[in-house]
């Protein structure tokens, strides 16, 4: 789709019967390589815009078509002014530029059509820029923002003086400046640009600015995240810090997510240093209050806890169950922390260190959330003292629905975990107190007293705990999970 000369939209329609995901061979018959379409839109009953004839004019009747509200003529007289060449053009543009009427309502524009026709001659000029930055027209400034951008390297030997000046307009009242401003920053993409960026954070954000922010501190995350650990940098507020750090979203952050959660030594078991402590975070700009645990915000925190459950090892498992276990925060959200852990030892393997045993003491909690997390906590990790609680509560129909799937869901794994722990091949293990639950509904069970030394049997299938550990016996409890699931529809 373009504008013609004559003021009209052209629209290039080649259609062709083919939904195309790349499965239907180039040489198809049905693909038309013959006709198309192309539809012109226009006003009825109005008269056709009269192309100038620019290649007749000279460099000054180049550069006056430049204050032409048609924009077809602005480009197509930048374009000759280019292949005109730099030495010709540009004594003409600044005298053009100079004589330009600061009183026109078209001023900030005629000197952005200036400053644009200096990019496409190849010729940076920081004065000019420099006056479309102050514009007071946001889309002006929003445009010298991107020319900033690629004029960086000319601006000073390492980048600095478009840092600098790019930096000041993260801040910027219009949300259409800040979002340029971002991305200029991202493509400088050095360590001091991407914690510039990120003062953005304390303005305003749409999800179109969140995704440059996000964008740009992952695609830079090799120039600014060693730094970071190493305590050569710091962000200008924590929040800017677990922002970034959440972009990665890699094992990467741990050392730093360890320290905004309040424990240095976690993030230095990671990296195997001493140089990530606080005393090394801190500058002369921004102090150590951004690592220290008493300055930290408990949502800063929280999410640097979410980074380390998803990421951490063995010590950082027993850093969040600290949290869980004794934090102050609401149960809600320690039971969020706590299903973290649980997915992440699903897909990496990883336990606790020292605190899994504790996760028994919450499987009868009051608050579901927490108390499902915990179920399922205590199957993935060989919690044996919860199992007991755990097949009593597969079998109250007191318990939630979902609480007793869940409790379903982690003798299933238990009984995975033991099997593989024992070789995997299945043979019934040394004798030892036993109790069976059965196969059941969430609305249909009925218990019966029987079956080995004080154990009980329930309905026809059994689930039995042997020695310490589950043995699924003819239905296992992932089957009961979905008889359950069936019950509560």
């Amino acid at each position: 789709m373009k504008q013609g000369p004559d003021g009209a939209i052209y629209i290039a329609d080649w259609y062709n019967p083919i939904i195309q995901h790349g499965e239907v061979d180039f040489r198809d018959p049905r693909r038309d390589h013959v006709h198309g379409r192309i539809w012109r839109v226009t006003f009825r009953d109005r008269a056709k815009t009269q192309a100038p004839q620019l290649a007749d004019l000279d460099t000054e009747g180049l550069l006056a078509a430049l204050e032409s509200p048609d924009r077809y003529t602005r480009q197509r007289a930048k374009r000759l002014l280019k292949q005109r060449g730099a030495e010709t053009v540009a004594p003409a543009l600044a005298a053009w530029l100079a004589g330009l009427d600061a009183n026109d309502a078209e001023y900030e524009h005629h000197r952005l059509e200036g400053l644009w026709t200096y990019q496409a001659l190849d010729v940076p000029e920081p004065a000019l820029l420099g006056q479309v930055l102050e514009s007071p027209d946001h889309r002006a400034r929003a445009a010298a923002v991107r020319v900033l951008y690629h004029w960086q390297d000319r601006l000073g030997d390492d980048g600095s003086d478009a840092t600098t000046l790019a930096s000041r307009h993260v801040v910027d009242q219009h949300p259409r400046v800040r979002l340029e401003a971002v991305r200029a920053l991202g493509r400088i993409g050095t360590a001091a640009a991407v914690v510039a960026a990120m003062q953005a954070l304390d303005m305003p954000t749409d999800r179109f600015l969140d995704h440059a922010l996000w964008l740009t501190a992952r695609e830079t995350s090799d120039a600014w995240l060693p730094q970071l650990v190493d305590g050569q940098i710091t962000f200008v507020r924590p929040e800017h810090t677990i922002y970034a750090l959440e972009a990665v979203d890699s094992p990467a952050v741990v050392p730093v997510a360890a320290r905004l959660a309040g424990n240095d030594q976690a993030g230095n078991d990671q990296v195997g240093n001493d140089q990530v402590g606080n005393d090394q975070v801190g500058n002369d700009q921004v102090g150590n209050d951004q690592v220290g645990n008493d300055q930290v915000g408990s949502d800063v925190r929280r999410r640097a806890l979410e980074l380390l459950a998803r990421h951490g090892g063995p010590a950082e498992f027993d850093l969040v169950l600290a949290e869980v276990f004794d934090g102050g925060a609401p149960a809600q959200e320690r039971g969020q922390l706590l299903e973290s852990l649980v997915k992440a030892s699903q897909t990496r393997g990883v336990v606790p260190d020292r605190s899994a045993g504790r996760v028994g003491q919450l499987v009868s909690g009051d608050e579901p959330r927490l108390a499902r997390a915990a179920i399922e906590a205590a199957g993935r990790w060989q919690v044996e003292e919860a199992w007991m609680p755990i097949l009593e509560i597969a079998i109250s129909d007191d318990a939630p629905v979902e609480t007793r799937i869940a409790a379903a869901r982690s003798l299933a794994a238990a009984s995975r975990r033991s099997r593989r722990r024992a070789g995997g091949d299945g043979r019934r293990r040394p004798n030892g107190r036993h109790s069976t639950v059965g196969r059941r509904s969430a609305g249909d069970a009925r218990r019966d007293q029987g079956g080995g030394a004080g154990g009980r049997v329930v309905g026809r299938s059994r689930v039995r705990v042997s020695g310490g550990r589950v043995d699924r016996n003819v239905r296992s409890a992932q089957e009961w999970s979905r008889g359950a699931r069936r019950g509560s529809r």
